[in-house]
């Protein structure tokens, strides 16, 4: 049976080091030998008050030096800023002010909401403005593709880019027809220039790039190759049909 009559001078002082800062009042119950309601009411005849630890944010914690930044500047800056500042979240922002009984007014916040549109106005792009580093017409530029292979691009209009290979051909020979292959002479994707475009079948370009335009001992060991590649092939067929068979 729990005592909940008498207090020594011990835990008294106990009582008054641990009751504002223990995480548990309940955990002075079992130290004590009273009861809770024991313990709240003798902290009231103190007139001892809780101090809340803060809530921690990873490894940080928010301190008392924090809180009171907050205090300070909490009518002056908006949460963003007081977070940024603070390097915490406006999450953890939000619940240091609640616990504060900080509540910012609505005509504070709306002051707030209207210097942040003020803000944006300078980098705001209005229908009809341009970015300052737009392209102007017949502007070259470079890209890679998603192999990483660079080449020239031109821009024709105003969102109208196209290879530049392509658009000096066509504007010497005409459009280019369906599934024709436009390529490099020198195999430099850089170098643009009509006497350095060629215009093939899919037949020629697949011959051009063919063995046979190897040097001879090459051409003769990729056709080695090929041919111990389908002798392989061939074996493993028929291993794994005899294992199926089985």
């Amino acid at each position: 049976m729990m005592r909940t009559n008498s207090w020594t001078e011990e835990q008294i002082d106990v009582l008054k080091d641990q009751y504002p800062v223990i995480h548990d009042v309940r955990l002075l119950c079992s130290a004590f030998g009273k009861t809770y309601k024991a313990i709240k009411s003798k902290a009231k005849v103190l007139q001892l008050k809780r101090i809340v630890p803060p809530p921690t944010l990873g490894k940080t914690r928010a301190t008392a030096s924090d809180d009171q930044y907050i205090k300070d500047n909490y009518l002056k800056i908006n949460l963003t800023a007081i977070a940024r500042h603070l390097g915490y979240s406006e999450t953890l922002v939000k619940g240091r002010m609640k616990f504060l009984n900080l509540v910012t007014p609505k005509e504070i916040k709306d002051r707030f909401r209207a210097e942040a549109i003020a803000k944006t106005r300078a980098t705001r792009f209005y229908k009809g403005h341009l970015p300052h580093n737009t392209k102007t017409d017949f502007e070259i530029t470079v890209r890679a593709d998603n192999r990483g292979v660079k080449y020239k691009f031109i821009r024709i209009r105003l969102g109208n880019w196209t290879p530049l290979h392509r658009y000096r051909w066509e504007q010497a020979n005409g459009m280019i027809p369906p599934k024709m292959k436009l390529i490099f002479k020198d195999g430099d994707t850089m170098n643009c220039d009509i006497e350095n475009l060629e215009l093939l079948t899919p037949g020629q370009l697949m011959k051009r790039n063919s063995y046979h335009n190897y040097p001879k001992p090459i051409a003769e060991m990729v056709q080695l190759r090929g041919a111990l590649n389908r002798k392989i092939n061939k074996h493993l067929k028929k291993l794994t049909d005899e294992k199926q068979n089985q």
